[in-house]
């Protein structure tokens, strides 16, 4: 186990592993562990570039840095998650001006696969912005430092516990607040020619985690919500305004009055124009 110092403050990683003799081979089963650590108030510092066998979720707790290796370059900064994938290789650099700060945890096995499925991450987008739990999933990480050196079933059973909570946390955390965001960012701009993935590519998550967050927090899918706005505001125009068909359509982002006819039917069991003969027949 190597523990390194520089001025009272741990700047370098604590390793363990949960298995006597393990091998980093445990892919096909829940999880198995095998570092985990803090590095704090270093400057300068630079990752790769490197691949490991086993995922690498690294939280940062201050300074500014750029994931080189990945296609968009993403920007790394506090509160992220970066999750550095299996037999993938990772190189970033930081702000050498300011104070580099993380906590990482290592691990193979079907629960962070599961994780990275289900929050959208992949090896070509692995950050995910932790939100109003990042507290709770920063006091998680430096438990699990604490606990890496102890031994027997009890602390096994403590780190394994840790892991786990770790996961919820952060899957809450991305869930309810993306999921938030995204009903934020629909009931604003509901009216322009959007689309879910314009929305996923600004919250850098993928389409399908956004829909089933919104789905699994709202009860429907971002698309269906998009489309129910649409449809609201269009039919308090229609009834409202003397705009046309196609007018109406625009005002709400659909350019195609074809496609918005068919759309408004389904949504509203009537054609536009026999809303619109129907709504302005009981104009006072």
């Amino acid at each position: 186990m190597d523990i390194f110092e520089e001025d009272g403050i741990f700047m370098g990683m604590r390793e363990y592993l949960l298995k006597t003799g393990g091998s980093r081979s445990g892919r096909d089963e829940a999880f198995e562990l095998f570092c985990c650590g803090k590095r704090t108030e270093a400057k300068g510092h630079i990752y790769g570039p490197e691949s490991r066998d086993y995922y690498l979720f690294v939280l940062i707790s201050s300074g500014r840095g750029q994931l080189v290796s990945s296609p968009e370059k993403l920007l790394l900064s506090e509160r992220h998650l970066l999750v550095m994938f299996p037999d993938t290789v990772t190189h970033y650099i930081t702000d050498p001006s300011l104070a580099w700060s993380i906590r990482w945890i290592g691990m193979s096995g079907i629960l962070p696969g599961q994780f990275c499925e289900r929050m959208g991450l992949t090896p070509e987008r692995p950050v995910l912005r932790i939100e109003g739990q990042y507290d709770a999933v920063q006091e998680i990480f430096d438990a699990l430092v604490t606990s890496a050196g102890n031994t027997g079933t009890p602390a096994l059973i403590h780190t394994v516990n840790l892991a786990l909570q770790l996961f919820d946390a952060m899957s809450e955390t991305a869930e309810d607040n993306t999921a938030g965001r995204l009903i934020r960012i629909l009931d604003t701009l509901y009216r322009e020619p959007l689309t879910i993935a314009d929305i996923a590519e600004e919250l850098h998550v993928h389409p399908g985690y956004l829909s089933r967050a919104c789905r699994k927090i709202y009860g429907i899918t971002p698309k269906a919500y998009l489309l129910q706005k649409k449809m609201a505001h269009a039919k308090a125009l229609l009834a409202d305004s003397r705009l046309s068909v196609q007018e109406a359509a625009a005002e709400v982002g659909i350019t195609d009055p074809l496609y918005f006819s068919r759309i408004f039917r389904a949504s509203c069991g009537m054609s536009p124009t026999e809303y619109i003969r129907t709504a302005r027949r009981n104009e006072p």
